[in-house]
């Protein structure tokens, strides 16, 4: 399984989880400086790491196959080695992603600026209420998204175009 489609689960020790133990392929550096964020979310999926004090610990729910697994390597995730400042550096896709990050959160206050506070109450009682009820299911949910994106407004499509609105996306 990717771990793109385990974001969500969890692997642990007891009883009730379903799967106890994840064995990752960390794949290279290179990779987690072209998609940050990759490694976090495999070892955020085990509820156990085990015991620090035991090179090999029989009570993990993580193991990692592959070369390149270290410490430091999860210290510096998304990070990248500048030889001229003898010291490690975002990677250029995490500096876009925090540009994403920072637009998003523009956008969202900017939002609440322009409406008044019943209205942001009324938006919250109903479109949010109903996902929250599950008078949407998970997956209705992720066709309406596909279909806002694939299918904008003639107010969105106008404004996508602009370069205020271009952001390159790798996360």
């Amino acid at each position: 399984m990717t771990i793109h489609k385990f974001q969500g689960f969890e692997a642990g020790q007891t009883d009730d989880d379903h799967i106890n133990h994840l064995i990752v392929n960390c794949g290279s550096e290179a990779d987690e400086n072209r998609c940050p964020g990759l490694l976090y979310v495999a070892t955020s999926r085990a509820k156990t790491i085990g015991d620090k004090n035991i090179m090999f610990p029989t009570n993990s729910s993580l193991y990692w196959m592959g070369d390149g697994m270290s410490t430091d390597r999860v210290r510096n995730l998304g990070k990248k080695f500048d030889k001229n400042i003898n010291g490690f550096v975002p990677s250029k896709a995490v500096l876009e992603c925090r540009e994403w990050v920072t637009y998003i959160t523009d956008i969202a206050e900017k939002t609440t600026a322009i409406y008044s506070e019943e209205t942001l109450k009324n938006i919250m009682n109903t479109t949010l209420a109903k996902a929250l009820n599950e008078k949407y299911n998970s997956k209705q949910i992720d066709e309406l998204i596909m279909k806002m994106v694939l299918s904008p407004n003639e107010t969105w499509k106008t404004l996508k175009q602009t370069d205020k609105y271009r952001v390159t996306r790798r996360c």
